[in-house]
Order: structure tokens, then sequence, then C-alpha cells
């Protein structure tokens, strides 16, 4: 597990970019963490490393479930925070974007769904730790390779543990 400490909405932004360049198509991003925690500032901080057009925005799809975003690869953002548990994650048609080539998936509040999502993923927890952020990483086996390098990017601009 990584942990990096961040210490502004900029900052957040800045790791999540620096994330951006080991994205991969059919990778699952998992975002947890509390309201106001930085999810989506986070997931802003993807979609600019990854080159998202000028035109489009990142918000959270909070009543659309899904927001499709012109990156390379593409996003495909969603927000779980308004399904009960009369729907299964199946039902929101994640699994199909997961296996599209040119597509990645990031879920913001996926705490009901956990034990559904695909064992090969990034989990990022927001913890607020007073004027700051705590973000941890951690992940199955292709993502440690990818932390790794990224861990000295990391230390360079961030704190980490």
């Amino acid at each position: 597990m990584m942990r990096i400490i961040s210490h502004s909405a900029e900052e957040t932004k800045t790791i999540a970019n620096k994330l951006a360049g080991v994205i991969q198509g059919g990778d699952l991003i998992l975002l947890l963490g509390d309201l106001g925690a930085g999810k989506t500032c986070f997931t802003q901080g993807l979609a600019q490393g990854l080159a998202l057009p000028d035109h489009e925005m990142v918000t959270s799809p909070s009543y659309a479930l899904c927001n499709i975003l012109h990156t390379t690869p593409n996003l495909a953002h969603f927000d779980l925070y308004r399904l009960g548990d009369a729907v299964g994650l199946e039902e929101t048609g994640l699994y199909e974007y997961l296996e599209e080539d040119d597509v990645f998936v990031v879920v913001e509040w996926p705490n009901a769904f956990l034990d559904e999502f695909p064992d090969e993923r990034l989990e990022i927890r927001f913890e607020q730790q007073g004027t700051h952020r705590e973000l941890s990483f951690s992940g199955g086996a292709s993502w440690e390779s990818r932390l790794l390098g990224l861990q000295h990017d990391f230390k360079a601009s961030s704190e980490v543990e």
C-alpha cells in the first residue's frame, strides 16, 4: 500500500495526473471516501492527464449514474451513491465497459458493491486529516508494479509513506 498526503485540491489533481500516465484500457479504479473528500477532484486530475478536450467537464454523475469522457483511453465515470440494494452492479452496465480495450472505469461510492467488483482493481481511499487529505492506494498484481514506478515521482513532489 502507498499513502500520499495532499495539501490542496490542486495537489490532488497533480497526483491523479501522474497516475494517468500508467492508465490502460480495462482498468478499474474505485474511489472511497466521505462526501467532499476529493474523489471528483481526483477524477478531474485523471481526465486532465489523459487529454480531456477543453469543451468537456468532469462532474460527479450522481443523477446520470455514468458519464463517458473522451480521453485516451476513454473514461467511464460512475457514481453509485444513489443506487439502493434493489439494483445489482451488473445492471449498471459497468462490466461491459471493463471489457472494452479503449475504456477504463472510475467508480465513486463503490462501498455497497465491493464484493461484486473484479479483484484486479486499484482502490484509493480518501481521508480528511485536518487541513490535508491522505490518499491510500492499494491494488492487485498489475497495479503493484505500476504504483512502484510512480512512487518515485510522488516522493519528489509529495509526502509518501
